[in-house]
């Protein structure tokens, strides 16, 4: 199970539901509670119950092991799974290839663009209401993201044109203003992101702007 009590992260699809099933599964080796070579083996963990078939009691695994590597839920497929989480826990170099490091950090398990997308959904329906603090907090910014990469794309500019020299740039100030206006996006954050130095030196810029244009 993901640290926590009572946590529950979203996920995409059978393929991040996949990653999720390699992740717990590696738990008891990542601990050192066993040996790499006994990950199948361990009987708190799910893999063991897994092998010894799917009846309506014991673990179902047809959705994400067909995502994982096209494998049936029968015997073959089974353990063809043995054998690849049996080669995995002893990569420890294919965790972080794999994604399954800090897996259970977050809020939400899937493709970069779907979870943009999704804190784009949540922060517009107002649906953070009873999420952990840090996990609205990840919200929000995934939100301002997404709002700085499209405001990005119709500027026709690049997140590498943000570090500029001299960083306070005209366009730069235009785009902090229209992303604090549309989106909510934080001084610091968009001090940051931006790189426009520190949040009270934007604040200044933004000041000056809206007078300017007053």
């Amino acid at each position: 199970m993901f640290q926590g009590r009572y946590q529950a992260l979203l996920i995409e699809d059978a393929a991040a539901l996949a990653r999720v099933a390699d992740y717990i599964h590696l738990n008891p080796v990542r601990a050192r509670v066993v040996p790499a070579e006994q990950v199948t083996g361990y009987r708190w963990s799910s893999p063991a119950a897994l092998l010894k078939g799917p009846r309506p009691e014991r673990l179902q695994a047809a959705e994400w092991l067909r995502a994982r590597g096209g494998w049936s839920d029968d015997v073959a497929g089974r353990g063809a799974y043995a054998g690849y989480l049996g080669e995995l826990a002893r990569d420890e170099a294919a965790w972080v290839k794999e994604g399954l490091v800090g897996l259970a950090e977050g809020w939400a398990i899937g493709t970069l663009a779907w979870r943009r997308a999704l804190a784009r959904e949540y922060a517009s329906r107002s649906l953070t209401q009873g999420l952990p603090q840090a996990e609205r907090r990840e919200l929000r910014q995934a939100s301002w993201r997404a709002s700085l990469e499209t405001q990005l794309t119709k500027l026709g500019k690049s997140s590498e044109e943000l570090i500029t020299k001299p960083r306070k740039q005209p366009w730069k100030i235009a785009l902090a203003q229209r992303l604090r206006e549309e989106s909510g996006a934080a001084i610091p954050w968009l001090a940051e992101q931006l790189h426009l130095g520190g949040a009270d030196t934007l604040r200044g810029y933004l000041h000056h702007a809206k007078r300017a244009k007053n």
